[in-house]
Formats: C-alpha cells, sequence, structure tokens
C-alpha cells in the first residue's frame, strides 16, 4: 500500500492572478523541476458550452500556446491551470504527485493550492514559502482572505479533497468535513473550515476574535506572526510531519473550541 503523505497550501483569494506571471513565478522557484503544465478553459461563449483540456510536458513551445489561450479570457471564458510533477514510483498521476501547482480561477472566491511530498520538507520552509506565495498574490492586487497548510496520505488524493472532490478512501467524519467545505467556498472572508497546522485568518476573521493572545496562549508566541497588516498567522506548536488531519490534538481542539464558539467556523 502506497503510505507517501503530501503537505497542502491553500490560499483562497478574492481578485484575478496573472496566470502567466503566476506560472513564470513557481517555474523560477522550482527551477530544476520537470513539470507538465495542464489547463482547462471554461467557454460559455456557446450554448453547448463545456470544458476542454489542453497541455503536456512544459517546454516553452508548450507554455506559448497557454499564453496564446489566456489572451482569450473574458467573462464567459475562464481558464484554470495546474503545474505537476510525480514520483518516481507512480501509479496514478492524480494521487503520486511530488510537486502540484493548481489555480482555480472559476469560483467566486479563488483558490490556488500547492501539494508538496513530504521530502520537500528537507529542502523548503514551509512558513517561508507560504509568505512568499501570498506576496505573489497581494502583489497582483489580490486579497488573500484565508489559508492553511495540512497534510494527508496520497492514497487519500489530497489533490481531489482540498478542492472539494471526495474519494473512497476517505473515514466518514472526512467526508463529513469535505462536505462542510463544499457548502461553504463562498464563505471563507467571513468564516474558516477548520484549525490546521498552520492557519491564515484575514482581518474579517480578526475582527470576531476578542484577543489574539488567546491564540498566542494556546500555541506559543513563537508560532505566530502578521505575514501582512491584514494577514494574520499561526501554527500548532507540533511537527508538521506528525500532523493528522482526522485527530485533534489538545491544542487543536482548545482553538477548534475557542473560534466555533465565537461563529468563526462555519
Amino acid at each position: 500500500m502506497n503510505i507517501e503523505k503530501s503537505i497542502i497550501i491553500s490560499l483562497y483569494f478574492n481578485g484575478s492572478l496573472n496566470q502567466e506571471k503566476t506560472v513564470n513565478y513557481f517555474i523560477e522557484l522550482f527551477e530544476n523541476e520537470l513539470f507538465e503544465l495542464q489547463y482547462s478553459i471554461l467557454d460559455k461563449t456557446k450554448s453547448n458550452w463545456k470544458v476542454k483540456s489542453k497541455g503536456g510536458k512544459f517546454t516553452e513551445k508548450q507554455f506559448e500556446k497557454f499564453k496564446a489561450e489566456l489572451k482569450n479570457e473574458s467573462d464567459k471564458v475562464s481558464i484554470d491551470f495546474e503545474l505537476f510533477s510525480n514520483l518516481k514510483n507512480m501509479e496514478y498521476k492524480s494521487r503520486d504527485i511530488n510537486l502540484s501547482i493548481s489555480y482555480n480561477s472559476t469560483r467566486e472566491i479563488k483558490l490556488l493550492n500547492v501539494i508538496l511530498n513530504f521530502h520537500w520538507l528537507n529542502q523548503v520552509k514551509i512558513q517561508e514559502l507560504t509568505e512568499s506565495l501570498c506576496k505573489l498574490i497581494e502583489n497582483q492586487n489580490c486579497d488573500v482572505v484565508y489559508g492553511f497548510i495540512s497534510a494527508m496520505e496520497n492514497l487519500k488524493f489530497p489533490a481531489f479533497y482540498f478542492q472539494g472532490i471526495s474519494n473512497e478512501n476517505l473515514t466518514v467524519e472526512e467526508v463529513k468535513k469535505l462536505s462542510i467545505l463544499a457548502s461553504n467556498l463562498n464563505k471563507f472572508n467571513e468564516s474558516i473550515w477548520d484549525v490546521f497546522w498552520g492557519n491564515l485568518i484575514s482581518a474579517k476573521h480578526i475582527r470576531q476574535i476578542t484577543s489574539l493572545n488567546k491564540i498566542e496562549e494556546v500555541v506559543g508566541k513563537e508560532n505566530t506572526l502578521f505575514m501582512s497588516p491584514n494577514l494574520y498567522w499561526f501554527n500548532l506548536n507540533e511537527n508538521l510531519t506528525d500532523f493528522d488531519f482526522s485527530k485533534y490534538t489538545n491544542e487543536r481542539n482548545k482553538l477548534y473550541d475557542y473560534f466555533k464558539s465565537i461563529g468563526l467556523i462555519f
């Protein structure tokens, strides 16, 4: 059985990214990675509209085709992309992910998902990477409204799960939580989904909290910071490698119960 695990960084924001700049950012950030570039085109200009998928191995030629398609974006034509590479022992592309960056532009609140296999922890500092991603988004005149960093076994298809898509390998509790996410994708301006290893809350969330000291008392002040004037980070006082999405430690329970009591969790 495949026991590989992945790290998931999910960032929700208002506004739209410049996809050419965003792809270039990741190509430069992971300059030695051999990516595939896949993108989907939702064209509603005709009555019988449907989604078209295109892409292949990332090359300059493939990138030029993608940029040409981006010129057709409009109110009725939207494009999403994924840059990804798979593990050497891959059996399923959508499960055995080495590195994946996906952008969902069709929702009211946009989503940038970054998934890294656990071996990347030897090369990447997750908090610093998250801060860099937030700057990437905010430098394009977008506002990050919510984010989290989690971990999950690959056999549960985290690339699908954290976009709101179920699969047969989930527990009953994971399916329940997924249903809650899928029903509230446009509510992240006001509420949050859960408490994860890493958490980003924005100004509107902070206004509902009586004091940030309550968070600091639980996780320690050293595990909190403002990544920007309107974006507050806190992480649980445990190693990300030990975090289990399905289980609640004492710290996680305390924060979850507190946020629930003030109506911050939907």
